[in-house]
C-alpha cells in the first residue's frame, strides 16, 4: 500500500513537471535538465588547512602545493 502511494505521488510529481498545457518548451527543457542532468551540481569547497608530515598549512598557495604534491605521487606510492 505504502509502495502505491509513493509511486502514485512520484508519477503525479512528473506529471506536473512535464505537462505541456502548463509549461512552454523552454521550462519543459530546464525541467529535463534538471532532473535528467548527468552533470553534479557546482559547489566550491575551502580547505581552510592541510597537514603534510605532521605541520600544519595554513596559506592557500601552500595548501593548492600540498594537494598537487599529493595527487601526482599518488601514483608512484
Amino acid at each position: 500500500m505504502y509502495k502505491r502511494v509513493l509511486a502514485d505521488a512520484e508519477n503525479a510529481y512528473y506529471r506536473e513537471h512535464f505537462d505541456t498545457k502548463i509549461n512552454s518548451i523552454k521550462q519543459l527543457w530546464l525541467n529535463l535538465n534538471r532532473i535528467f542532468s548527468l552533470s553534479k551540481a557546482k559547489s566550491n569547497t575551502s580547505i581552510s588547512k592541510l597537514i603534510v608530515n605532521n605541520v600544519e598549512i595554513t596559506e592557500s598557495k601552500d595548501i593548492c602545493n600540498g594537494l598537487n604534491n599529493f595527487f601526482c605521487t599518488v601514483g608512484k606510492t
